[in-house]
C-alpha cells in the first residue's frame, strides 16, 4: 500500500514540471523573437531610404515650368553659338546697355565669315548692320531685333594682321513673285503656268475657273496659294459687293467656317495671302482668328499689305506663324513702269538679301514676266525662288 501511494505522488509532480518547462521555453522564444525584430534588415533599410535619394535617380522628371528665355538671352546664346561654331575665341563685355563681343579674325577669312554671319542671323529673323572702322582696322557688326532701332548685341571683329582689300562676299540675293486673282481666266492661268520661272499662283476661292486653274498649276509644278477675300475700306464712300468676303462684323465661328470652306475649295495650297482687306487686316482680333485657322492646317501666310496700317504680319510673327510681307506691287500703268517696278524689286533683293513681289494678271505685267523678266534676273544676279523658300519658320 505504501508503495502505490508513493508512486501516485511522483506521477502528480510530472505535469507541473512539464508545464513549467514549456512556459520557460515559450518565454525564451518570445525574448529571442523580440530581440530579432529589433535587428536592422537589408530589405527594410532599402525600402526606408529617404525618398529624396530615390527620386533623384528613378522618379520621372517633371516638365520644366520655367519662363521662356528673354529676347536678349536668346540673342546672346545665338551669338555664342555662331562664334563657337566658327572657332572664334571671344571676350564679352557690357557697353552702352548692350552686350559687346570682341573676337580676332584673319583678314583672308573675313569675307566668308561675314557671309556666314549674314546667313546665320537673317535666318533667325534679325536685322543686321556692318560698320567699317578703317582707321583701326576693325569691323563692327550690330544685331537688331525686328523693328528696333537699338541693337541688343554687337560683335567687334579685329584683324590679327593688317587687312587686305577684299570685297565682302554677300549671300546670293533671292526674290519671289506671287500672282494674285487667279481663277478668273483659264487662258491666263495657262499662260502664266507656261513660264519656266517659279511663279506662285494665288487662287480666289469663288472664281469661275478655280478648279481648272488648280489643275493647270499642279501639272506645271507651280506653287498654289489661297487668295482670301477680306473686307476693304470703302473707296470714296462707294460700297462694293462683299459676298464671300471675310468681314470685321463676323463672329469668330463664322469666320472659321468661311475659312474652312475656302481651304476645301483650293486644295494643295501651301499658304494664303489677303485679297484687298485694307479694313480687315487692321483688326487684330479678326486676324488672329484667320492666323489660328491657317496655323492649324500648317499653312504659311503673306501679308499683301494693302494698307499701311495692316497688323497682319505683326500678328503672324507674334503667333509664330511662318510669314512674309509684300515688298513691291509690280503692276504698272504701262509696260515700262511695270519694268521699273520689277527693277525696284530686284534692287531690294540685292540690298536686303530677299524680296517678295506681288502682281496681278494684267497685260503689262504678263508682258514683262513672259518676255523680259528672265533676262532681267540674269543680268542682276538675283535668283527667283518660290515664296515658301523665302520663309524661315
Amino acid at each position: 500500500m505504501k508503495k502505490s501511494k508513493s508512486f501516485r505522488r511522483k506521477r502528480s509532480k510530472a505535469p507541473v514540471v512539464l508545464w513549467v518547462t514549456l512556459a520557460i521555453f515559450i518565454l525564451s522564444l518570445g525574448v529571442i523573437l523580440l530581440f530579432l525584430s529589433h535587428l536592422p534588415r537589408e530589405k527594410d533599410s532599402l525600402r526606408r531610404r529617404p525618398p529624396v535619394r530615390r527620386s533623384a535617380v528613378t522618379q520621372k522628371v517633371e516638365p520644366s515650368r520655367e519662363k521662356a528665355p528673354s529676347p536678349e538671352r536668346e540673342l546672346k546664346t545665338a551669338v555664342e553659338d555662331f562664334l563657337f561654331l566658327n572657332n572664334l575665341e571671344f571676350s564679352e563685355t557690357a557697353e552702352k546697355g548692350r552686350l559687346l563681343f570682341k573676337t580676332l579674325a584673319d583678314p583672308q577669312d573675313y569675307p566668308l565669315l561675314q557671309e556666314k554671319f549674314t546667313l546665320f542671323f537673317h535666318r533667325k529673323g534679325y536685322l543686321l548692320s556692318a560698320k567699317v572702322l578703317e582707321e583701326e582696322k576693325r569691323y563692327l557688326w550690330e544685331i537688331f531685333p525686328e523693328k528696333s532701332r537699338e541693337s541688343l548685341v554687337a560683335i567687334l571683329v579685329v584683324f590679327k594682321s593688317p587687312p587686305v582689300k577684299a570685297k565682302p562676299i554677300t549671300p546670293s540675293p533671292r526674290v519671289a513673285l506671287i500672282i494674285d486673282d487667279i481663277g478668273n481666266s483659264a487662258d491666263t492661268t495657262r499662260l502664266l503656268a507656261s513660264s519656266p520661272l517659279p511663279l506662285a499662283l494665288s487662287i480666289l476661292p469663288d472664281s469661275p475657273y478655280r478648279d481648272e486653274s488648280i489643275e493647270t498649276a499642279k501639272k506645271r509644278g507651280k506653287e498654289i496659294w489661297l487668295h482670301i477675300p477680306m473686307e476693304p475700306i470703302p473707296s470714296n464712300g462707294n460700297s462694293m459687293d462683299l459676298e464671300g468676303f471675310l468681314k470685321v462684323s463676323m463672329r469668330k465661328e463664322l469666320l472659321q467656317n468661311y475659312l474652312e470652306v475656302f481651304l476645301e475649295r483650293v486644295p494643295g495650297a501651301v499658304g494664303a495671302n489677303n485679297h484687298t482687306g485694307s479694313l480687315f487686316t487692321q483688326d487684330r482680333e479678326k486676324m488672329r482668328t484667320v492666323l489660328e485657322t491657317l496655323s492649324r492646317h500648317g499653312l504659311l501666310f503673306v501679308d499683301s499689305r494693302t494698307s499701311g496700317k495692316s497688323v497682319a504680319f505683326e500678328e503672324a510673327r507674334h503667333m509664330r506663324v511662318p510669314s512674309l510681307v509684300r515688298d513691291v506691287f509690280v503692276d504698272g500703268e504701262s509696260e515700262e513702269m511695270t519694268l521699273l517696278n520689277f527693277r525696284h524689286l530686284l534692287a531690294l533683293a540685292k540690298k536686303n538679301g530677299t524680296a517678295l513681289g506681288i502682281g496681278h494678271p494684267k497685260e503689262e505685267t504678263l508682258a514683262v514676266i513672259l518676255r523680259r523678266l528672265p533676262e532681267l534676273l540674269k543680268q542682276s544676279g538675283v535668283t527667283m525662288v518660290r515664296p515658301s523658300e523665302l520663309i524661315v519658320p
